[in-house]
């Protein structure tokens, strides 16, 4: 008797050793999507602040100079307008990111779920 509840108890933990393993690997996957999602942020970003600067820069000059303000309000829109663009992706991917991490979860916890479910069954299933 001691035996089979030994048995049963090395199956148990194997089975809860590989859901753990399987979450692990899960997590470690989604920590890397993280880490790209941050690097492809932080190359998007970069960019915007800096045509931001640049925008902020014309629009001194504009009010500093009096000629040809027509034509320096269309560059600095035309900045402005990049710069929208640019965030626009970054909220875009945002979204992305949210959406993936959130069916995995969904995805690890059904399977979690299931695994117990079936242990369970089994178990009183050998000990009935």
């Amino acid at each position: 008797m001691l035996e089979v509840v030994a048995v049963v108890a090395v199956v148990v933990f194997a089975l809860l050793a590989g859901f753990a393993v399987a979450l692990l690997l899960e997590l470690r996957a989604t920590a890397q999507r993280l880490r790209s999602f941050m690097d492809r942020a932080e190359a998007q970003l970069l960019p915007t602040l800096k045509e931001l600067q640049e925008a902020l820069k014309r629009l001194r000059e504009i009010q500093e100079q009096a000629g040809g303000v027509v034509d320096d309000v269309r560059q600095v829109s035309a900045s402005l307008r990049g710069a929208a663009e640019g965030l626009k992706g970054l909220v875009e991917l945002t979204d992305e990111v949210a959406t993936k991490a959130r069916a995995s979860a969904v995805g690890i916890k059904a399977g979690l779920k299931t695994a117990l479910e079936v242990l369970v069954k089994n178990l009183l299933r050998k000990g009935g």
